[in-house]
């Protein structure tokens, strides 16, 4: 792998190139690495990485990052979140997202049912006042009276 990164250590910012890359770490090659100890930041895209130099030679280092990556989403260049607590955090505001919706769904077909039901008795309602409305017709015409 390599990808173009910017370094970050108390001595500035510097460009970097990634040769290698785990969940745990990320190996760099620059024109001046940092010293083995340094915490630094790796800027790739608009993703922050923060780890320690735990080796570094002439223009090669390995950091040990603080917090586990996603080497896919790191290569693939997404932002918004490489570490897989940041990951796991979008996957559950997305599941979260999904059961609004579908809670949505329910609370909307159980009104549409509700509605439904009311419209239905109305129209039984309805028929049943005609027909008793009928029945009384008869009956006072059974009666004799107008």
């Amino acid at each position: 792998m390599l990808a173009r990164a910017r370094l970050r250590t108390q001595g500035g910012e510097q460009e970097v190139v990634i040769v290698d890359v785990s969940p745990g770490g990320l190996a760099g090659t620059t024109d001046h690495p940092p010293a083995r100890g340094d915490f630094v930041e790796i800027l790739v895209g608009d993703n922050a990485l923060v780890g320690q130099v735990k080796w570094s030679s002439t223009r090669r280092f390995g950091i040990s990052l603080r917090e586990r990556i996603s080497v896919i989403s790191l290569l693939s260049g997404e932002s918004g979140g490489v570490t897989l607590r940041q990951r796991e955090t979008v996957r559950r505001e997305q599941a979260r997202s999904a059961d609004d919706h579908r809670t949505r769904g329910r609370r909307l077909e159980f009104l549409i049912f509700c509605a439904a039901g009311v419209l239905g008795t109305l129209i039984v309602a309805d028929f049943i006042g005609d027909a008793l409305q009928g029945l009384q017709i008869a009956r006072t015409a059974m009666a004799g009276t107008p």
